[in-house]
Parts: C-alpha cells; structure tokens; sequence
C-alpha cells in the first residue's frame, strides 16, 4: 500500500474506543498467512490450527465475517496462477481430516485451484462449528454462499470471485444492522479502495486494520480527499492496475498517484465515469488519454499519447516497453 504514505496519518490503537464493535476479516489472506509447523500432520490439524488463530485474533469482537476468495475454474487470475508455477503442474490434495500433510509445504498444498476451493469449504465449515462451540457471532461467507452460527444471512450470498469486493457488502450490511463501529482486517489496496469508495454507506467510524495496532480511519481519508476524487477512486485504481486489470511498465501506483492528486475536476469526472456504462465517450477518452501523459510526465502539456511517443523517442531516445502504449492498444482492450 504505496500510496497509503500520502494519506493522512494511521490512527493508533489508543483512539480506538472500546465500545462494541464489528470486525471483518478477509480469511483468505489469514490462511495463506498460517504458517504450517511440525505438529501439523493432518488436514484436522491444519484446520484446528486456522480456527484457533481465528478464535484468538478476533473472538473479543461481537461480531466476526470472514470472508474467503472464490476459486473459479474459469477465471482470468488462472493465467496469473499459472505463471507463479513458472510451468510446473500443481498438486491436487483430497481435503479431508485424516489426508495427510506431513511432509507438504503450504506452497505445494495451495498451488492447485481445486484443493484451494475444498480447502476454503473445509475451513469455512470448521469456523462454524468453532462459532458455535464458543458461542461467538460468526458470519461465513465462502464460494457463492454464506452462513452464521447466529441467524439466516442467505442475503450475503453471492458470485463474486474476490473477496475484496464480497468483503463490501458485508461492511455495507454491518452499518444497516445499526452498527456503530467497522473494523476491517485487510492489507490489500482493493479493499481499501472500495472501502473509501462506500464510505457514505458504511458506519461513520469505520477503519481498515492493516497490522497489529495499525488502523486506517476511511472517515479521515474520505475527507482528506473530497467526494469528488472518492468517486473517482475506483477508476483511477482499475487504470493504474488492479487485481483484475493490468498496468503500464515502468509505472506503479505511486506514479499515478501523483498524477491524480495534481489533476482537475474534469480528469476527476472522467476517471468517475469509468465502469458505469459498456461504452466510453470521445470526450472522456481524451480526458484520461491526457491524464496518461501526465502519469509518465509530471505536468505536461502533452495531451495524445502519439505525441507522447514521439517526444520520448526523439528526445529521451526511448523505445519499446518504455513507450506509453498506442491509441489503439488501449482502445482494443477497454
């Protein structure tokens, strides 16, 4: 989370009252988080292990979501999965308690797609079944479904892959409920995103917890920023790339950052616009082809990306992959 540097400054675990609150987690990332030691022999001792952690981290909350990724054999993130094998062919594990996994590291254990998706069903069940046994408000929302151990939430469930964006509708749910307090367990840039982005609809104390006694108040930076650049987040994240969107080489969130915090109302009305519609008007499409230039030049007066091109290959001598793409590239990819 580059970005998070030019926001406004972490609240510390001293203002957060202790009144009762809500907690969120993305479990997905408390999994892939759980280290596997010696003692781990079974898929029953992985799973008692993961619920124990869950139990200690967040049972003093009133209420705990946990909310995994869904493992979808036809996904776009499978190309990526792919190239983290680097060609190798992962291992598919019955999930079961007595499946042994002994002398299985957690990067060969989770390289396959299909154990991922029983592992998160596996889990998911487990985590019930600890809520209940202790008595504790479990919400589980995992492949198209959700349960609790304390009332119906079939209204939670749905289809979305990522559990950045389900994570939303909970925390949007948490403030309906009359909720005062959020607190959301996440380290990813998406969620943060979307976070700020609903924050009108999210209780008005509301924090993502990116470590121990690390809390990012959503009120301070929707403030910070203005309701017009927060309408204009979610378009500025997926063009500077996101999990479901590629990005340019060379240029990192912290580059379009720059460029976003110096642009004007019409670049901010522009990038708000995207996602709203199947097409994409001339006149926005020129508003963000300028907002480029500025990304991979501070200021410029360049507004095409063609005559971009030619002033860094005639004055810098770049070419290739150093290049802003062509008008038509992008265009081919909207």
């Amino acid at each position: 989370m580059t970005i998070l540097k030019t926001l406004p400054e972490s609240t510390s675990d001293s203002q957060i009252s202790s009144t009762p609150m809500l907690s969120f987690c993305v479990a997905v990332v408390e999994v892939q988080a759980l280290e596997k030691s010696a003692s781990m022999k079974t898929i029953a001792d992985f799973g008692t292990s993961f619920t124990m952690k869950m139990l200690r981290k967040y049972g003093q909350y009133d209420e705990v979501h946990f909310v995994f990724d869904s493992y979808l054999k036809e996904s776009i993130k499978n190309v990526t999965r792919k190239k983290r094998l680097h060609g190798e062919i992962g291992s598919e594990y019955k999930i079961c308690d007595n499946t042994d996994i002994q002398n299985v590291n957690m990067k060969k254990l989770l390289s396959h797609i299909r154990t991922k998706d029983a592992l998160t069903d596996y889990l998911a069940q487990k985590l019930l079944q600890s809520g209940r046994q202790n008595s504790k408000n479990y919400v589980v929302a995992w492949r198209a479904e959700a349960a609790a151990t304390h009332c119906a939430v079939d209204f939670l469930s749905n289809t979305q892959e990522e559990a950045d964006t389900k994570i939303i509708l909970h925390a949007i749910n948490a403030a309906e409920i009359g909720a005062r307090r959020l607190l959301i367990f996440a380290q990813d840039t998406d969620v943060l995103v979307l976070a700020v982005h609903r924050y009108p609809k999210l209780p008005q104390d509301s924090f993502i917890v990116t470590g121990p006694q690390e809390y990012i108040s959503l009120r301070q930076i929707f403030l910070s920023l203005g309701p017009l650049k927060v309408s204009a987040l979610t378009g500025f994240h997926a063009l500077s790339g996101c999990d479901t969107c590629g990005s340019l080489v060379g240029k990192g969130k912290l580059s379009y950052w720059k460029a976003f915090t110096s642009a004007d109302d019409k670049t901010f009305e522009a990038l708000a616009t995207l996602g709203s519609s199947e097409t994409v008007s001339d006149n926005v499409v020129c508003e963000l082809e300028a907002f480029i230039c500025r990304v991979y030049i501070c200021n410029t007066k360049i507004k095409t990306l063609a005559a971009l091109r030619w002033w860094m290959f005639t004055t810098k001598q770049m070419t290739g992959e150093k290049l802003p793409p062509m008008l038509s590239y992008r265009q081919s990819n909207e």
